[in-house]
Order: structure tokens, then C-alpha cells, then sequence
């Protein structure tokens, strides 16, 4: 009897260790199921987390960038390179993670961004391809997910499956044997509690939930990650269903969703809000599945929530920044021609108007120059909401870039009511700004037009409003200006010559033209008057009326006015060394040349490369220019005086008519202006004037020249009237320097003038 208890005891302890062996072969497979299928689920949902700070990264690194463009500044490169390392280590590192777990879908859509990165412009196009791309990955993670807690799932359930059959086959080994068992059980069991600890902090950190639900019973189990997610205590009951959670605006979208799963006996996912108990909101992402009985009836519910508010507020903040300007939130150029495309079929069908208006702020360069940027973005902004607060709430205003204002004034009855707003607009800017404790005055210039008259197009009508804006400024600025064809042409031509003029100073289509100064008591010649002219290639010659005004804006004037410089003294400088009696060249200076800080050295600097001794040079400007800045002036004239350089007035007593500043300036030649002579031998007045003007210039030891001589009548009455010099039609025209040339050798203007 004691040999079969031994026996059994034996046989027990044997069958005991074998349920031992069985109970650790179970615990090891039970792990390594449930730890593999949680180490992907794990590593997928940090991906996820990935996916969602990749758009923030993006949008730092749009930040960035913008922020060095306004401003290139130094101080700006280092976070501008930070930010763009940032992103793309985080791309470099999304791309490994979804290599690696093998996600289904993922790769097209890190191409992309792969692409999108290496762009050096970040465009409203690139910021909504980075919003597919991001909503495409997160859709492929999304289903790895789903696919991965349906494996842990199923891991959990094989676990418990083998438990149940080990807890059987132990209560049969007896007491022996399942005191044997018992150790291992425990330690299995406190594995599994680890595992489903590991489980929920897993959830945690990625932010999903999970529940279940008896349809049968009508019991609800919540995971602890759901009832942080609903910001509910472990003990705070849910209630009979969280689906009083949802947001008003979702709740019949959701259950149409869920609704149609369970006819279809289809898995279900969904984004949608959900409001918290304290009013906040917040983004989820919900998935779920029923499972059926043999006999169809729906038994149980299963699903997962995750919560993806900051991928939203990533997605959304991309949105807006693709229709939006980053400084002002004011609607971009893309917004806006949107907008505008959607007012115009609208007010053809009425019979309505819709206005464009395009603003400019007058001289914000100097704000920028004079204050910083940092002042000038803040008065965009204080620009911005004063522009809101004068159109209506249904108007439009957007930022075009730098300091231009676009407002589109929607669904007008009459065309008046624009000029009334425009009007508005110009008079709100007599308020001042106040900026960082500036009071800044400032002004706008805006260009009106009007559809349908000014254009059907939104282009059309953005860029005949931007042509009106600079006809505004021309007008003075500060005021508004409609659209008229007939300035647009004039503005073109303008621009068309502003291309060519660039094109003539590369290329050298300059010529200088001179014209005969005239002694008027030997009528011999005294110098030449040099005169620029444009060779234009397809024009002809081109007048210096007609481009100079050109060349003084856009500051070419001055390129060009020191090539007349060079090419007028090396050309004196040749005629000198030819022989030819020429005393002096004259050379005109416009008012953009006079403004220079180094003019004075300019023209020394010309007369010792051009080897021309500076008593042969005479400078000649009008005496408005002189008046600009006396003192300045003074100290220039003054620098040309001590050089020998010698100074002449143009345009004599049609300026400022003031004698005062002749005692000023070291002037040398008055020049009497062209209006006085025309008349001269049959109108006493400009008798008198001429006259007057002689008996000055000689007894302030001055040369006078009359300009403008055409007859013979004219030359006869000057030089009567004691005039030194003459110039005109009557004896040369302007020509070029061959031409110019052969009067020395013809003496063609002393047998003109005795004739």
C-alpha cells in the first residue's frame, strides 16, 4: 500500500511536473505572443506620435523660414537651420519606423514629403501636399494599428484559452500536484498583470483607449486610457453609453457611421469631437467591430479611441496658413482670388458690382529703415484691423505681400459707393498708429477697379487695380484712382521703357550730340553744349524728354549721367589735341546726379582719367535744383569752383526769379531761358527781360548766353543787346561729333552770323 502511495505520489509528481512543464511552455508562448503583438502595437503608436509631430515640426520650420526671408538677418540663420534639421530628422526617423514595422501604404506618402523637403520655396501648394501626405500616413499607421491591437487581441485571448485548460488539467493532478503547479500559476498570472499594466501605460502614452461592450447584458468595460481621454476619475461612472460625449455638430454623422457597420456587419472608423464635462473639445479617432452570433444577432462591440487633437490642430494651423498670410491671419492671394471668383458669376447674376481695391502704403521703407522691422510688422498689423473695421463684414481683406492691402467689396449696387469706402479708407489713415510708443502717421495710395467695366477676370481685376495704385502715386499719393485704359497704356509704354532703358545702359546705346555755343562778337565758336540721346534698336533716336524722367526714378540717371560725363570730356579732350578752337564742354546735370554725396569727386575723378584740364568743363543745372538745399549746394559749387570747373544756370528767371542767391553761388554762366527769346525782336517785355538779364550778368562779371536763337533777327537784337554767347537752330543743330566737326574746319558758323 505504501509502494502504490510512493507510486502515486511518484506518478503525481511526475504528472505534476509534466503540468509544470506544460504550465511553462503555456507561459512562455502566452508571453511571447502577447509581447510581440504588443511591441508592434507599442512601436506603432509611438510612430503615430511621429506622424503627428511632423507637421508641427514643418510648420516651425515655415515659420523659420519666413521669418530669415522678412529679414535676412544673421541672427535669424541658426533657427532657420535648427528648425529645417528638426524636420528633416524626424522625416529621416518616420521613414526607418515605417520601414521597419512594415506599414502597409506609407511609402508613397514619405516620398512625397521626402520631395516636398528638399523644395527651397514653401509655397501655399507645398503647405496643402504636406496636409494630404500627413492625412495619408496617418490613415496607413491608423490601419496598422487596428491590425496590431487585433493581434494582441487575439494573443490575450489564446493566453487566457490556455490558462483555462492548464487550471483544468492542474484540478485533476490533486493536491499534490497543484501545490506543485501553484508557484508557476502565480508567476504567470503576474506576468499577464505586468503585461496589462505594460498594456495601459502603452494606451496612455499613445493616447488610446480602448472598451467593450455585452450587447446582451448591456455591461460597458472602459480602459483606464478612455477614462482619461473622457478627463472621468477611475471610479467616476461613464454613464449608459459615452456616446453623450460626442459633439452635437458629429453625433448624427457617428451614428449614421456606426449604424451602417452593423448592417453591413463591417468594421467602422471615424474622426469626430467629443465635449468633455468641463466644455472643452477635443479630436478622436474612433474604430470599432460587432461581433455575431450563429444566428446573426449582434453579441458583442469592440472598438478603440484615439485621441489625435494635437494631429488636427497640426492639420488645421496648416490649412490656415495655406490661405492665410502668417503676419496679419489676413486671407492670402490664393484666399482671395477664390473669394473673388466666387463674387463675380454671384453679381453677374444679380446685376451687381464687385470692387477691387488695391492699397499701398505711401513711403513704409522708411518706417522699416528708420524704426526696424519689428515696428513695421506691428504697424501691418494695427493696418490691418483698421482696414476690417471699415468695409462690411462680407468684404474681403487680404495682404498681398510687403505693404499691400487687397479688399474686395462684395455684392455693390452702384459704382458711387466704392469711391464712398475708398474715400473711408483714405480718410482713416489720418489717425495716427500707435506702435511701441511711436505715433506714426502714415498714408495709401489705392487703385480702384470695378467689375464689369474694368474686367471679368479676378486677375484681371487684381492687376487693373494694381496699375490704378501706381497712377495714385503719380497723382502725388495719398489719394484713390479708378482704372482707365488709357493710363494703363501710358503706364506700359512707361514700363516697357523702364526694360529698355536697363538694357541700353548694359548695352551702350547711348550717343552724345553737341550743339555750337556762339560768340556773339566774332561769331566764332566758343564750345559745345553736349546733349545725350538714346540709339534705341527698334525707336530710333530717342529724345532725352522722353527718358530722362524715367532714368531719374528708377536711378539709372545716375550710371548714365557718368558715362555723359566721360564721354563729353574725352571727347573736349580730342578735339583740344586736334587743334580745334573749342574753349569749353558743357554738361548737364540732372537733379538725381546733383543729390550725390561724391559728385564733386565723381567729376574730378573723370577729368584726370580723361586728361582734360577742369577750365574746359562747365557744369550746368537749373537754379530750382540749387534751391533744393542751399547750403549743400554752396558746398558742392564750391568744390567745382576750387577744382576750375565752371558753373552755369540754366533757364535764367524761371525759377525762383530770386537775385539773392547769385551772390550765393560761385556761378559763372547765366543762360537765359529759350521762352524769353522767341519773341524778343517784336515783344518789348522779353526785350526788357533779356535785357535786364545782360546788364546783371555784366556787372556781376558773369557770362550770358541765350539759348533758343532761330533766326537772324534773334541774333542780331542779342548781340546788340551785349549778349556774349548764343546758341540755336539758327546756327547748328545738335549732331554728332563728326558732324560737329566739320564747323571748325568751315567756319559754317562765323559766315552764318556775318551774313
Amino acid at each position: 500500500m505504501r509502494r502504490r502511495r510512493t507510486l502515486g505520489a511518484n506518478h503525481n509528481a511526475v504528472f505534476a511536473g509534466l503540468l509544470l512543464i506544460g504550465a511553462l511552455l503555456v507561459w512562455q508562448l502566452s508571453y511571447d505572443w502577447i509581447s510581440s503583438a504588443f511591441a508592434r502595437t507599442q512601436s506603432l503608436q509611438a510612430t503615430s506620435r511621429q506622424s503627428a509631430q511632423l507637421a508641427g515640426s514643418f510648420v516651425a520650420e515655415q515659420d523659420a523660414a519666413r521669418d530669415y526671408a522678412a529679414h535676412r538677418g544673421s541672427t535669424r540663420l541658426p533657427a532657420r537651420a535648427a528648425a529645417h534639421n528638426d524636420f528633416s530628422g524626424r522625416l529621416a526617423g518616420l521613414r526607418d519606423a515605417t520601414a521597419r514595422l512594415d506599414v502597409s501604404g506609407a511609402a508613397p506618402f514619405l516620398d512625397d514629403l521626402d520631395k516636398l523637403q528638399r523644395e527651397s520655396q514653401r509655397k501655399p501648394q507645398q503647405l496643402a501636399r504636406l496636409y494630404r501626405d500627413v492625412n495619408g500616413l496617418d490613415d496607413a499607421i491608423d490601419a496598422a494599428i487596428t491590425e496590431s491591437i487585433g493581434e494582441t487581441r487575439v494573443a490575450v485571448f489564446k493566453a487566457l484559452s490556455l490558462v483555462a485548460l492548464l487550471a483544468v488539467l492542474l484540478g485533476s493532478a490533486g493536491l499534490g500536484a497543484y501545490r506543485t503547479n501553484r508557484a508557476a500559476r502565480k508567476s504567470f498570472l503576474r506576468q499577464l498583470a505586468e503585461h496589462t499594466r505594460s498594456l495601459e501605460n502603452a494606451q496612455r502614452l499613445a493616447r488610446v483607449g480602448n472598451w467593450s461592450k455585452d450587447l446582451e447584458k448591456g455591461r460597458t468595460v472602459y480602459s483606464k486610457e478612455l477614462r482619461r481621454i473622457f478627463n472621468l476619475n477611475s471610479d467616476e461612472p461613464i454613464g449608459a453609453s459615452f456616446r453623450r460625449f460626442d459633439h452635437p455638430d458629429d453625433a448624427e454623422m457617428v451614428n449614421h457611421i456606426v449604424a451602417d457597420a452593423y448592417k453591413q456587419r463591417t468594421p467602422y472608423k471615424v474622426d469626430h469631437r467629443i465635449v468633455l464635462n468641463d466644455g472643452t473639445v477635443r479630436y478622436v479617432h474612433e474604430q470599432a467591430e460587432f461581433t455575431f452570433d450563429s444566428k446573426g444577432r449582434a453579441t458583442h462591440i469592440v472598438g478603440t479611441l484615439l485621441d489625435i487633437t494635437e494631429r488636427k490642430e497640426a492639420e488645421q494651423r496648416l490649412a490656415f496658413l495655406a490661405h492665410h498670410d502668417a503676419l496679419t491671419g489676413l486671407p492670402n492671394r490664393i484666399l482671395l482670388t477664390d473669394r473673388l471668383h466666387q463674387s463675380i458669376p454671384r453679381a453677374q447674376r444679380l446685376g451687381r458690382v464687385v470692387a477691387v481695391l488695391f492699397l499701398d502704403l505711401d513711403r513704409f521703407k522708411n518706417i522699416n529703415d528708420t524704426l526696424g522691422h519689428a515696428v513695421g510688422d506691428e504697424l501691418l498689423k494695427a493696418v490691418a484691423e483698421r482696414l476690417k473695421k471699415v468695409v462690411r463684414a462680407g468684404d474681403t481683406v487680404a495682404r498681398s505681400g510687403g505693404d499691400e492691402f487687397v479688399i474686395v467689396l462684395d455684392d455693390v449696387a452702384d459704382r458711387r459707393d466704392v469711391d464712398v469706402v475708398a474715400r473711408s479708407i483714405i480718410d482713416t489713415f489720418k489717425r495716427p498708429f500707435f506702435v511701441d510708443d511711436h505715433d506714426l502717421f502714415v498714408t495709401a495710395s489705392i487703385g480702384v477697379s470695378v467689375f464689369p467695366s474694368n474686367g471679368s477676370a479676378a486677375d484681371q481685376l487684381i492687376r487693373n487695380a494694381d496699375l490704378a495704385m501706381y497712377q495714385a502715386k503719380d497723382k502725388g499719393r495719398n489719394t484713390f484712382e479708378l482704372y482707365n485704359a488709357g493710363s494703363h497704356d501710358a503706364f506700359s509704354r512707361k514700363l516697357s521703357l523702364d526694360s529698355d532703358l536697363r538694357k541700353a545702359v548694359q548695352c551702350r546705346q547711348f550717343v552724345l550730340h553737341y550743339q555750337p555755343l556762339i560768340n556773339a562778337q566774332s561769331g566764332s565758336i566758343a564750345g559745345f553744349e553736349s546733349l545725350l540721346r538714346w540709339q534705341h534698336p527698334s525707336l530710333g533716336l530717342v529724345p532725352p524728354g522722353d527718358f530722362i524722367p524715367v532714368a531719374e526714378e528708377t536711378g539709372l540717371i545716375e550710371p548714365i549721367g557718368e558715362w555723359v560725363l566721360e564721354t563729353a570730356c574725352s571727347q573736349q579732350r580730342a578735339w583740344k589735341a586736334a587743334g580745334y578752337p573749342s574753349k569749353r564742354i558743357t554738361v548737364n546735370i540732372s537733379a538725381r546726379q546733383f543729390q550725390q554725396a561724391n559728385i564733386a569727386q565723381t567729376i574730378g575723378r573723370i577729368l584726370v582719367q580723361t586728361h582734360l584740364s577742369p577750365e574746359c568743363l562747365e557744369i550746368e543745372i537749373t537754379e530750382s535744383l540749387l534751391m533744393r538745399d542751399v547750403n549743400r549746394s554752396r558746398t558742392i559749387l564750391n568744390q567745382l569752383k576750387t577744382m576750375g570747373v565752371s558753373i552755369s544756370i540754366d533757364d535764367f528767371g524761371t525759377g525762383y526769379s530770386s537775385l539773392g542767391y547769385l551772390k550765393l553761388f560761385p556761378i559763372d554762366t547765366l543762360k537765359i531761358d529759350k521762352s524769353f527769346i522767341a519773341e524778343i525782336a517784336a515783344d518789348a517785355f522779353d526785350e526788357a527781360i533779356a535785357t535786364a538779364v545782360v546788364t546783371l550778368g555784366k556787372s556781376l562779371n558773369m557770362r550770358v548766353i541765350a539759348e533758343g536763337v532761330e533766326t537772324r533777327e534773334q541774333a542780331l537784337k542779342l548781340t546788340a543787346l551785349g549778349c556774349d554767347e548764343m546758341q540755336g537752330f539758327y546756327f547748328g543743330r545738335p549732331q554728332s561729333a563728326e558732324q560737329s566737326a566739320l564747323l571748325f574746319r568751315d567756319s559754317a558758323a562765323a559766315q552764318t552770323l556775318r551774313a
